[in-house]
């Protein structure tokens, strides 16, 4: 079974993989330019306060909640039976 939520409900250590981005122009160039494209891996390193650390093709940055809520992840399989 597959399991896809908002990247802003990864727990820590969750991790997954990227199958939806938000398709505005301005807002998928930043998060392109980011790394942040469908297919890609994404873990959940930090979360605090309305933001999270994610660590994204050997980077680390952080994202507001309501930003990471509009990008889909499909959870690993690891992830799934947890």
């Amino acid at each position: 079974m597959t399991i896809s939520i908002p990247m802003n409900n990864l727990k820590e250590g969750q991790s997954g993989v990227i199958i939806s981005v938000p398709s505005d122009g301005l807002v998928y160039g930043r998060l392109s330019d980011l790394g942040i494209v469908k297919g890609t891996s994404v873990k959940c390193v930090r979360k605090k306060r309305g933001t999270a650390a994610y660590s994204i093709r050997q980077t680390v940055f952080a994202m507001r909640e309501s930003d990471a809520e509009n990008i889909i992840i499909q959870l690993s399989e690891a992830e799934e039976n947890d």
